[in-house]
């Protein structure tokens, strides 16, 4: 499991993640799923659906957006009961975000725009997003989305 952290650490600092690195944090995030404790597991979901997202942002594949949102699906519904607050509000955004990018056709999806717009309007974030790192990844991406995905899991924590 430490290494599904070490892998995911390495895909989150690099400006722009290789996709050896982003594969082999899908892999070791989902090799740590099953021997994760229920309570965990919604944060190798996160990961793995965040080094898939990544994945697929380099290599066009529609499967690695699929992917990245049936795991940002799975972090919300495996959301601890326990926790003190709910999931964040960047959370299902990057699902919509994944799904959309997936079908690459806004109007593919009849329910994008409900989606998004109750992920901004969540009253447990803050007004403003952080502002992504010059020259990462993020950044270039937020052009075409608006909200970079590393801070979109952070906006409410």
């Amino acid at each position: 499991m430490a290494k599904a952290a070490l892998d995911f650490d390495k895909v989150d600092a690099a400006p722009i993640p290789s996709i050896e690195d982003s594969m082999t944090c899908v892999q070791s995030n989902a090799a740590a799923l099953p021997i994760a404790r229920p309570e965990e597991r919604y944060l190798f979901h996160y990961r793995k659906g965040y080094c898939e997202l990544f994945g697929a942002l380099l290599t066009g594949t529609s499967s690695g957006f699929r992917a990245a949102s049936g795991d940002f699906g799975e972090a919300i519904a495996s959301w601890p009961p326990k926790m003190p607050s709910s999931p964040p509000a960047g959370l299902p955004a990057l699902e919509t975000i994944a799904r959309l990018e997936q079908g690459r056709r806004a109007d593919a999806f009849t329910d994008i725009v409900r989606d998004l717009t109750a992920s901004i309007n969540d009253g447990a974030c803050p007004a403003s997003p952080e502002r992504p790192r010059p020259g990462s990844v993020g950044s270039h991406y937020a052009r075409a989305i608006s909200r970079k995905p590393r801070n979109t899991w952070r906006l409410c924590h």
